[in-house]
């Protein structure tokens, strides 16, 4: 079994993980995917003219 551990949960490392997550259902892989983040939600940084700013946030726990 292989393993991809990616650090950081901002967009970079939670595109990287969707990434890998793809590759292994392509595949049929034995991977396992780790991603290390400090938070467990990736927090989108809203334009002060978008509304709802509260709901501007993803969780990253599955």
């Amino acid at each position: 079994m292989s393993e991809i551990v990616v650090i950081g949960g901002g967009f970079a490392g939670v595109w990287s993980a969707a990434a890998a997550a793809q590759v292994r259902r392509a595949v049929s892989a034995d991977l396992k995917i780790t991603l290390v983040a400090p938070n467990t939600d990736l927090v989108l940084r809203p334009r002060l003219y978008e509304q709802g700013p509260g709901r501007a946030k993803v969780a990253l726990v599955s």
